[in-house]
């Protein structure tokens, strides 16, 4: 973002699938981050966490003539998904609820407009809230109120998307608007796809080794334990080096089950396809 811009960060990564708002504005706080010391981090969990707050205190209002109300808001806020998601993670799934409940607030208090406002804005963080519309519509009696709010939102909803829109629509329908889960299981090769190698090579032959992950010692155990991409995630050193702060937990629990069971597996196999060229 900061070095290509948001068209040219759409054009770099398939997978980025954020809509425009969004993405300036964790662009934003990680100049925020670099200008004030301040990790990232936090600057990216902090409001998210906020608005976790938010829904929590959304649901006591609605539910205010429920016996039940503080027990329901209770279970959200601490529920550990939502902690690992919001405040842990800095997921930006819990704004579209949070923003979901308030318009369902605003509707309950038959304040159209704002509720609609709110829907659109839920569509600058992610789309999923698309599919919570038609469901608030049924909390609106009469037809010409019903496409009044449905106008707002799509109006408010395109104010962030125009000016991205209006640089290069494709890329920005490709990316967010089309955005499909990539099936990351199918995408890979697999040694079960004997079929797919005997189309370009006859007659594989495949060979399979059942403890190739059978590990006698903690050291080899923790040699292969792929840590990286884990470890990089949270609060990398500035210089891109790896810091393994979760190898010695690792090699502490696995040092443990070799002591219990005097080998640590990994259920995995590994093998290979043979064939002879002729």
């Amino acid at each position: 973002m900061r070095e290509h811009g948001l068209i040219g960060y759409y054009h770099g990564d398939t997978s980025a699938n954020h809509p425009p708002f969004i993405s300036e504005a964790e662009s934003v706080l990680l100049r925020a981050s670099d200008e004030s010391g301040v990790a990232f981090r936090i600057f990216l969990r902090a409001p998210f966490a906020l608005l976790d707050a938010g829904s929590a205190f959304l649901l006591l209002l609605l539910l205010g003539a429920s016996p039940w109300r503080f027990v329901a808001a209770a279970c959200y806020w601490l529920n550990p998904l939502a902690i690992i998601l919001s405040a842990y993670h800095g997921n930006t799934d819990c704004a579209v609820a949070f923003f979901l409940l308030l318009a369902l607030w605003f509707i309950s208090k038959e304040k159209l407009i704002p509720a609609a406002i709110v829907v659109g804005a839920s569509l600058w963080i992610k789309l999923p809230g698309v599919v919570a519309i038609p469901a608030l519509i049924f909390f609106i009696p009469k037809w010409k109120h019903r496409f009044v709010f449905l106008a707002v939102v799509g109006v408010v909803a395109l104010v962030t998307y125009l000016p991205a829109l209006i640089q290069d629509a494709p890329v920005v329908y490709k990316n967010v608007l089309g955005y499909r889960a990539q099936d990351r299981v199918l995408s890979r090769f697999h040694l079960d796809d004997v079929t797919l190698v005997a189309e370009v090579f006859p007659n594989p032959r495949r060979f399979v080794r059942e403890d190739a992950f059978v590990f006698p010692t903690a050291e080899a155990a923790v040699r292969y334990y792929a840590s990286g991409m884990v470890d990089a995630i949270v609060d990398p050193p500035p210089d891109g080096s790896h810091r393994a702060r979760l190898i010695p937990v690792v090699a502490e629990e696995i040092q443990s089950i070799i002591a219990r069971e005097g080998v640590f597996r990994d259920p995995k196999n590994a093998g290979c396809f043979v064939v002879t060229l002729e």
